[in-house]
């Protein structure tokens, strides 16, 4: 993925416009971190990049526009696309003033002040290649609803699980000709209502369980109880708060339900097949609760290279917490200081576009493949060679992006892991920074 490419469709009808839109992208694309004081030369263009944000020519959708064009071009050429959803929470504590914002904590744990993102991203199958965000929606939540609310009572009002549908929706809308869309999301999505429009729409779910639903055994239990074993695989666990990475050795155990439509609603409504698989781990470590998943999916699991499969398609989903992490680490999103919902949510666009670039960085730094071509430019690539005399301009991805993680600090010692966030961040700031030096050089030769 390259900047130009993703901003090149950028339309908001005024020249000016679009071409501030793009200055402000390559400079937060060069420090995505810092703030618009720091990336501005002077309080000229410090104030163009705040009149731009309060623009009501400029909205957060058609920032993302271009790269969204750009993410269903990449979608067509895989086979298979798994799309992600998942919602992030922005705190906004130190903002009490700025309009339109709302809750987004519980009564439990205390009433935050932000706004909830809920995002859709495509994935490539097998290799979870980033591909690109294709929806999202901000969620302002202006009042908590009563707490003896029923289920019905909510069945009747526009509800915050609506997301999940837009998601798919939208999806259906972007992606109406291609030949296999998986959706896939954690136990929040376990939604009957989901799951059958997704069957509607005739595409494809991979869905963590976290109801006991009415099945036609009685309950879904019963039909998990009597799911047969199909064998063993290892899962690697990513660190996650507490958690420490692991690998954790499962078993798998397959089968098949029929789904009946919930008590509230009468059971009255479509029921419909799905597989199941659950994952089991075998020997967890001592006083660490063991891996157990349920996973509801429309796709096959007659075979134990099919239930594998399923699997690997749900791990795909830690995309989207990588995407946040970018979100909030490596754009420092809800550091930015602005009085307005409209201002926030612009930012929300232009650091999007810069969180999905920074995860096929990372993506790429992990991957070991001997690709040359598609993701560092000719000049960053001379760079590198140089900086490291060990590479040529012919290194592949993988190679040129741990050297790039080296440039911000990583020691590269056989026990320390991949690059985190930060460290690759800091490496790739330093690599826009030393091209910008040589283009300069080049340029002052030139005129010589």
């Amino acid at each position: 993925m390259i900047l130009s490419e993703e901003i090149e469709q950028v339309d908001f009808g005024d020249t000016r416009i679009d071409n501030r839109c793009k200055d402000m992208l390559k400079r937060m694309h060069a420090d995505p971190d810092k703030s618009f004081p720091r990336l501005a030369d002077n309080w000229g263009i410090l104030k163009a990049f705040y009149r731009f944000m309060n623009n009501p020519k400029v909205t957060r959708e058609k920032l993302l526009s271009s790269h969204i064009c750009e993410t269903v071009k990449r979608c067509a050429t895989h086979e298979t696309v798994l799309v992600i959803q998942d919602s992030t929470k922005l705190s906004y504590p130190h903002h009490p003033k700025a309009k339109g914002l709302g809750y987004v904590g519980t009564r439990e744990k205390g009433l935050g002040y932000g706004m909830l993102v809920h995002n859709t991203c495509a994935i490539a199958c097998g290799t979870h290649e980033p591909l690109g965000m294709l929806h999202q929606e901000v969620i302002v939540r202006q009042k908590l609803h009563p707490q003896e609310e029923t289920y019905k009572d909510r069945l009747g009002r526009n509800r915050e699980s609506d997301k999940w549908l837009n998601g798919v929706q939208k999806t259906k809308e972007l992606l109406s000709g291609h030949p296999h869309i998986i959706h896939v999301a954690d136990r929040e999505a376990d939604i009957y209502f989901l799951m059958r429009d997704i069957l509607r729409l005739e595409q494809g779910f991979v869905i963590r369980q976290a109801k006991n639903r009415n099945a036609d055994d009685g309950r879904l239990s019963t039909t998990i109880d009597n799911a047969k074993e199909t064998g063993t695989m290892s899962v690697f666990l990513q660190k996650n708060g507490t958690r420490k990475a692991r690998t954790a050795k499962v078993s798998l155990r397959a089968n098949t339900v029929i789904i009946h439509p919930p008590n509230i609603v009468n059971r009255i409504g479509d029921s419909f097949s799905v597989n199941l698989v659950v994952v089991q781990e075998m020997h967890p470590p001592k006083n660490i609760p063991p891996l157990y998943w349920v996973l509801l999916t429309t796709e096959p699991v007659d075979t134990y290279n099919a239930c594998v499969q399923v699997v690997e398609h749900y791990q795909g989903r830690w995309t989207i917490e990588e995407f946040h992490k970018a979100l909030k680490t490596g754009c420092g999103i809800e550091e930015r200081q602005l009085t307005t919902r409209q201002g926030l949510e612009n930012v929300l666009g232009l650091s999007t576009i810069i969180a999905v670039l920074l995860l096929h960085v990372r993506f790429m730094a992990r991957v070991n493949e001997k690709q040359e071509e598609g993701t560092l430019t000719t000049t960053q690539r001379i760079i590198l060679s140089q900086k490291f005399h060990a590479l040529t301009e012919h290194m592949s991805n993988q190679q040129a992006f741990f050297h790039i993680a080296r440039l911000g600090g990583f020691l590269a010692r056989k026990h320390d892991g991949n690059p985190g966030w930060i460290t690759l961040l800091r490496g790739y700031q330093k690599l826009l920074l030393l091209e910008q030096g040589y283009l300069l050089a080049l340029a002052l030769v030139g005129k010589r």
